[in-house]
């Protein structure tokens, strides 16, 4: 059992934006961690497995399917500090934070929020506790893209003097440095998953 599993994420990320009308998260396959197929578009295949979990859309108690927005206030998992706001994201930027999790090997899990913007004053070294809010899902309105916004959660394994210029996501994935996990293994929710339609 893993230090941070069923720590709240995905309950904060309701509570804190308010979704009165929440029923269950809902996922395309390509949304999830390691998979080849994307979700955007006219579907079709990503040129390297996914290094994560994107969360987009959810199912209110009426049945009807809503996304996440610009306005959506992302929440930390767990308590950790800041170790890097890297700017390699296409749709905004993303937050490396460090926590106080260590596998066999003494690396330490951090978790990444990308396709994100950081809150005034969200700096390396910032002290957060679980739930603080470190950022809003970045407005990608007026950007002509065939996705919508969203957030993109990774978890990786790093150590403690991982190179803040090697924080890329081409890198990232391999990388004998760095060891990603699926989000999943460390977060519990209620959903669904479907195919994108094609």
């Amino acid at each position: 059992m893993n230090a941070m599993t069923g720590n709240g994420f995905f309950n904060d990320l309701v509570e804190k934006n308010g979704i009165h009308d929440f029923e269950s998260w809902f996922f395309y396959t390509g949304m999830l961690f390691g998979s080849d197929d994307k979700w955007w578009g006219k579907g079709g295949t990503r040129p390297d497995p996914h290094e994560g979990l994107d969360i987009c859309f959810y199912k209110t108690t009426e049945g009807e399917l809503k996304c996440l927005d610009e306005k959506t206030r992302v929440p930390v998992m767990g308590d950790g500090v800041v170790f890097d706001v890297s700017d390699d994201d296409f749709l905004g930027k993303s937050i490396f934070v460090r926590h106080d999790v260590v596998d066999k090997n003494g690396l330490y899990l951090h978790s990444v929020y990308a396709h994100s913007m950081p809150v005034d004053g969200l700096v390396e070294e910032t002290i957060l506790k679980k739930g603080d809010i470190l950022a809003t899902v970045a407005d990608i309105r007026g950007r002509n893209l065939s996705i919508p916004g969203h957030l993109h959660v990774s978890m990786v394994y790093l150590p403690l003097d991982y190179p803040k210029d090697m924080l890329k996501w081409s890198i990232l994935a391999v990388t004998y440095q760095a060891r990603l996990v699926d989000p999943f293994g460390y977060l519990e929710c209620r959903h669904t998953v479907e195919p994108f339609p094609s």
